[in-house]
C-alpha cells in the first residue's frame, strides 16, 4: 500500500472512529433547520436479497433503517454484486463504488489496497463484539482492524437424502459412492482444495497465514491426490457437480448428495422435502489406503462501508444496521 493511500485510509479510519461513538471529528449528516439535505446512500448485495420472489430482504430492512432514523431525509441507490465478486466490482473504481457493500472476508487484503474498505471503531466495534461469537469477528480482523460487519458463515458441507444414505454412510465418500450417486464440485478451487488439505498438503503455512509460504499442492502426498481424484471421476456414481446438476439432480433422485452451503438449503428441501433432508460435515476419502478427513475453508460474509463515502455516519449506522441480529 503506497504512502497516499495509508494516509487516506487512517483519515477515514480516524472519521469513522468519531462517527462511532469517539471523539466527534465528522460534520453532521443533519444540517440544522426543517429543510433537511437528501442524503442518498448506493448499496450493494446480491440480486437474491433484493428480489421480491424471496422475500425482498434488503428493501424491507432500508425501509425499517430510514423509519428509525426520522432525523437523516434518505435516499438509497441499489446495486447487484454478489459477495464473491465485490473483490473486482468495487475496487474498479472505489470512489463510485457503494457506500455499503456485502463481501467475502477473503477479500479484506484485495479491498484495503483499492482504499475501498473502512475500519470500524467506537460503539459500532463494541456492538458487533456484542453480538457475535470472538472466532467470527477474527474472520474480519486483518492486522489488528475490524473491516466489516459480520452476518453470515461462509463454508460448505454435504446434503444427502436421508432414504439413500445413513448416518454411518455419509462419513465416508468411498461408502457413499457404492450406495448412490454422489455430485461434487470438482472444478471449483474452494472445493477441490479440500482432499489435497486432507492429505497433509498446505496453503499458506501450517496455520494458513504465511503469504510468503505460498501453496504447497505438489509432492508425493499431492500426487496421491490426483490418483484419487482419477478414480473417483471414472467411478460411474460420482457426477462433477456443474450448472446446476447437483441440485437438478437430487429433484429427479438422479443425485443422493451434493456439497454447498446454507444459501442453497432451500433448494434442498425443495428438491428432497424437508422430511429428507440430512445435513453432514464433510466425509472421509480413500487416499493412499486410508481414511481421510476432507477439510472445508471457513470464512464469513461481511458488510462492508467504502472509505470513500461522501456519508460515512450513516453508511457505518446503516452497516450495523443490516448485520443486527434483528434484521438477520
Amino acid at each position: 500500500m503506497n504512502a497516499k493511500k495509508l494516509l487516506a485510509g487512517m483519515l477515514s479510519i480516524a472519521l469513522l472512529a468519531g462517527c462511532s461513538g469517539g471523539g466527534s471529528t465528522a460534520p453532521s449528516a443533519t444540517p440544522s433547520g426543517d429543510n433537511k439535505e437528501t442524503i442518498t446512500v448506493t448499496v450493494w448485495s446480491p440480486q437474491e436479497d433484493q428480489s421480491e420472489e424471496k422475500g425482498n430482504w434488503l428493501g424491507k430492512e432500508l425501509d425499517a433503517f430510514k423509519a428509525a432514523h426520522p432525523e437523516w431525509n434518505l435516499e438509497f441507490k441499489l446495486g447487484t454484486c454478489g459477495e464473491g465478486d465485490a473483490g473486482t466490482m468495487v475496487t474498479q473504481d472505489p470512489e463510485a463504488a457503494a457506500d455499503v457493500y456485502l463481501f467475502a472476508n477473503d477479500q479484506i487484503p484485495t479491498l484495503l489496497n483499492a482504499g475501498a474498505l473502512a475500519e470500524l471503531g467506537g460503539s459500532t466495534l463494541d456492538d458487533i463484539k456484542a453480538r457475535n461469537d470472538a472466532g467470527i469477528v477474527n474472520y474480519l480482523t486483518y492486522e489488528g482492524g475490524v473491516y466489516g460487519v459480520p452476518f453470515t458463515t461462509n463454508t460448505w458441507f454435504m446434503f444427502y437424502d436421508k432414504r439413500v444414505f445413513s448416518e454411518e454412510d455419509v462419513k465416508s465418500l468411498d461408502t457413499m459412492l457404492e450406495k448412490g450417486k454422489v455430485a461434487f464440485p470438482l472444478n471449483n478451487g474452494w472445493y477441490i482444495a479440500s482432499f489435497f488439505l486432507a492429505n497433509g498438503c498446505k496453503m499458506f503455512g501450517d496455520d494458513g497465514t504465511d503469504g510468503s509460504a505460498g501453496i504447497q499442492f505438489g509432492g508425493e502426498a499431492g500426487a496421491q491426490v490426483v490418483n484419487y481424484l482419477v478414480d473417483l471421476v471414472a467411478n460411474p456414481n460420482f457426477i462433477n457437480d456443474e450448472n446446476g446438476v447437483g441440485i437438478g439432480g437430487l429433484g429427479s433422485g438422479t443425485v443422493n448428495a451434493i456439497f454447498s452451503g446454507s444459501w442453497d438449503y432451500g433448494n434442498v428441501v425443495d428438491a428432497l422435502g424437508k422430511e429428507n433432508v440430512g445435513v453432514a460435515v464433510p466425509p472421509t476419502a480413500n487416499i493412499n489406503g486410508s481414511p481421510k478427513q476432507l477439510l472445508a475453508f471457513a470464512g464469513v460474509k461481511g458488510i462492508g462501508v467504502n472509505a470513500h463515502s461522501a456519508h460515512p455516519e450513516v453508511a457505518v449506522a446503516l452497516a450495523s444496521f443490516l448485520g443486527s441480529t434483528q434484521a438477520q
